[in-house]
């Protein structure tokens, strides 16, 4: 992702790339861009048994049809908590240093 390699290269920071928190995101990445570019349809989009692995192994996602993603409330709670904690940590290492 750009955005890593943009804090860690250009900005210096050391970047949580195997924190738990990170690992959601990207993985929230792969729900997105399937919803984003194929209307949420695993078939039609990049690299489907991957996001079908993500989305079986994942509580609050599910398949419909074996093809169509299903977001549920409590996984968007879940990743907006990671999503906080990453950038709380992203910060502290940026501006605190810890």
């Amino acid at each position: 992702m750009a955005v890593k390699n943009y804090l860690s290269k250009v900005c210096v920071i050391d970047f949580p790339k195997s924190s738990i928190n990170w690992n959601e995101i990207k993985k929230l990445n792969r729900i997105r861009n399937c919803i984003v570019h194929s209307d949420g349809e695993i078939e039609s989009s990049f690299g489907k048994e991957k996001l079908k692995n993500i989305i079986n192994s994942t509580s609050g996602l599910q398949l419909r049809d074996e093809n169509e993603i299903i977001v549920e409330k409590e996984y968007i709670e879940r990743m907006i908590d990671h999503s906080e904690s990453f950038l709380l940590s992203l910060y502290k290492r940026a501006l605190i240093g810890a």
